[in-house]
């Protein structure tokens, strides 16, 4: 319905989402599959939460897990703080 009213109006929206994780379930397959940064970056309140995009598997998974947002209107999203890799 969202997505209808914003192509019907013309109105794109962005979204902003961070590279690491919070919910515990995700952080322990991303531990599991190796899809975290080492740690000791530039940002040390997500100490062991970053996820490292070099990864085609991860980067793979992270688009399908975005993909709920484009189809409920979103049409962008920034990825932020993804520059300290």
């Amino acid at each position: 319905q969202l997505k209808k009213y914003l192509e019907e109006q013309q109105v794109y929206v962005g979204a902003i989402r961070k590279p690491r994780l919070g919910n515990g379930e995700l952080l322990n397959l991303a531990k599991e599959k190796g899809w975290l940064s080492p740690q000791g970056g530039p940002e040390k309140y997500a100490k062991g939460r970053w996820l490292n995009f070099s990864d085609p598997e991860l980067r793979h998974w992270y688009t399908q897990q975005m993909r709920h947002y484009l189809d409920s209107g979103i049409s962008y999203w920034w990825n932020d703080e993804g520059e300290n890799f």
